[in-house]
């Protein structure tokens, strides 16, 4: 099992699959780029625990695993510093 620290939470986390270290990723972009103020409904599902990623707007799943990212209109929505955590 792999331990992350997690800012939002302010210690380390138990990250056990590599689907819940992207789940994680993806909420911290979230958090960090003003995911709740995304336009139109690119945020849609985002942060949900009960939908796959795959059903997260914009993300794109294969074999299980993320990837790609479109932000496309979002990009002026992006505001925030990212870690190197």
């Amino acid at each position: 099992m792999k331990s992350i620290y997690s800012p939002s939470r302010g210690r380390s986390v138990l990250l056990p699959t590599l689907e819940a270290r992207e789940r994680h990723a993806l909420r911290m972009l979230y958090d960090r780029c003003n995911g709740a103020n995304w336009p139109g409904r690119k945020n849609e599902n985002w942060c949900d625990p009960t939908k796959a990623l795959s059903d997260w707007e914009g993300v794109e799943v294969e074999d299980g695993h993320v990837v790609e990212l479109c932000v496309g209109p979002c990009y002026d929505a992006f505001k925030g510093a990212f870690s190197r955590n």
